[in-house]
């Protein structure tokens, strides 16, 4: 299994809310609308994370950099919303999520 970061494309995109209309537990705040708007309107850079074997995508989990002061971020599913976090099909896949998150917030500590 392996986590990227989509990219701002229409394919990915599409992809994106394909898994997000087919899953029961994902949400409206789960759209990739959200990446645009948030990054759009408050300058929160978007990582919107895919865990995937092979080309099957198998969960998703959105992320937004976000200015926390004195020059340091902090990473939020969905800021502002109430339903964001991890979606998976299943525990290895948000397994694989939870630890590219991790793996993102040290990585942002250490810039």
């Amino acid at each position: 299994m392996h986590v990227r970061c989509f990219d701002d494309t229409a394919a990915d995109a599409a992809a994106w809310d394909a898994f997000v209309w087919r899953h029961e537990q994902a949400t409206n705040d789960h759209l990739w609308v959200w990446r645009r708007i948030l990054s759009e309107a408050f300058g929160f850079k978007p990582c919107y994370l895919g865990a995937f074997e092979e080309e099957h995508l198998l969960g998703i989990l959105p992320l937004f950099e976000i200015p926390r002061g004195f020059g340091a971020t902090a990473l939020s599913s969905i800021p502002f919303g109430n339903y964001g976090g991890i979606v998976a099909d299943s525990p290895q896949a948000a397994a694989a999520l939870l630890e590219a998150a991790k793996a993102s917030v040290h990585q942002a500590d250490r810039q």
